[in-house]
């Protein structure tokens, strides 16, 4: 069953963009055979990456505090690591810009989303915003609760699952700042369009991040899910063979070189003291020092 969410897509990321032009807003942690523990959400990425660019290491210490008390005292709620973030309506998503002041943030970055849930948990922003670095963690379970942190409450959806995202205007716009970022990936990103929208190929070139470390070293990085085009796939080429014929699909010239996305410049290795034992109470994915 489809849910109806709003979500802030903040296509001034190239990640986010790639993801937007295909018309898909993805969780990691859904059931599926190209799931793995060490995913985290490309939001949390961004903010990871973030956080470190501005020195600012107590955000994702914070993070790692806040899901370790979802892990022991709320673990059927959607892990912030790993799910996507929504709200319940466009006016709560317009208020989040309005209040939030994030640099860059723009209203025309909102987008309705057709959501498809396998686990939904709504939450108060407003912990987050007031609570998050007080040395305090006795608002945490309030927080997971889905407690309102006062009378005018602004709520956000976690969720795992697959959504649509209907905003045209910003898909197009997405589509050129992609093509812009990687121009030899146009065909690429064509094909994934259909093989998502129109050949229900859910996770079809889904740039993933993922979190490990080694020792004290915590790795960021990023990847592009390719198994949808090993092989003859019949279901794509029947979607794009008919786009094709309707002339919707353009193919690129023979002599352009085609490659997927260049993420390297996305890799990121940061020296966190203590790490192991952080990840470990907060229950993430941790690969041992070789």
């Amino acid at each position: 069953m489809l849910q109806k969410f709003f979500a802030y897509l903040n296509i001034d990321n190239p990640i986010v963009a790639w993801e937007v032009a295909i018309g898909r807003l993805r969780s990691v942690g859904d059931k599926g055979p190209d799931d793995h523990p060490d995913l985290i959400s490309i939001f949390l990425a961004s903010k990871l990456r973030d956080s470190f660019v501005l020195n600012r290491p107590r955000w994702f210490k914070r993070e790692l505090a806040l899901e370790k008390a979802r892990i022991e005292h709320h673990p059927h709620a959607v892990s912030r690591l790993r799910g996507v973030y929504m709200f319940t309506s466009k006016e709560d998503a317009l208020r989040a810009v309005a209040e939030w002041r994030i640099p860059g943030w723009r209203s025309d970055y909102i987008s309705e989303v057709n959501f498809s849930a396998e686990q939904l948990t709504i939450v108060d922003t407003e912990w987050i915003t007031e609570d998050l670095f007080s040395p305090d963690t006795g608002w945490m379970d309030s927080y997971w609760s889905g407690k309102a942190k006062r009378k005018d409450p602004l709520m956000e959806v976690l969720g795992i699952g697959i959504g649509q995202i209907q905003n045209r205007a910003l898909r197009e716009q997405a589509y050129h700042a992609a093509v812009q970022n990687w121009p030899g990936s146009k065909d690429m990103l064509q094909r994934a369009i259909y093989g998502f929208c129109e050949a229900q190929m859910d996770a079809i070139a889904q740039i993933r991040a993922t979190m490990t470390s080694v020792g004290d070293q915590l790795v960021l990085d990023h990847w592009i899910y390719m198994d949808d085009f090993r092989g003859v796939n019949d279901q794509l080429r029947k979607v794009i063979l008919a786009a094709q014929a309707r002339g919707d699909f353009p193919t690129a010239p023979p002599a352009t070189e085609q490659y997927t996305p260049d993420l390297t410049d996305k890799r990121m290795e940061i020296a966190i003291p203590d790490l192991q034992r952080l990840l470990q109470e907060a229950g993430c994915y941790s690969k041992s020092d070789v």
